[in-house]
């Protein structure tokens, strides 16, 4: 008997205008295949959802599942660059 099992996974790319490794950040995650949201945390409602999910810097990628529960983040373009590597490979 094959059970399947779908989860809902999403992906918050935090970014502001400011941040110098932000450009950099969206042109890597827009050559791959990740479906992602972009957060602009210089905004009251992209602020908010950065508090909600304890953000402290950008860019931060995070992951959340379909109950909105913080289940990976990866802060700084390095840590969004290793992710992509490992994602895409």
């Amino acid at each position: 008997m094959l059970v399947q099992l779908n989860f809902l996974i999403m992906f918050y790319l935090f970014t502001t205008s400011a941040c110098p490794n932000c450009p950099r950040a969206k042109e890597v995650l827009a050559s791959s295949k990740l479906n992602y949201s972009l957060i602009d945390a210089s905004t009251t409602d992209g602020l908010n959802l950065a508090r909600r999910f304890s953000v402290a810097s950008v860019p931060t990628l995070l992951e959340v599942n379909e109950q909105q529960e913080a289940l990976n983040q990866w802060a700084g373009i390095d840590a969004i660059l290793s992710y992509q590597e490992i994602a895409c490979s």
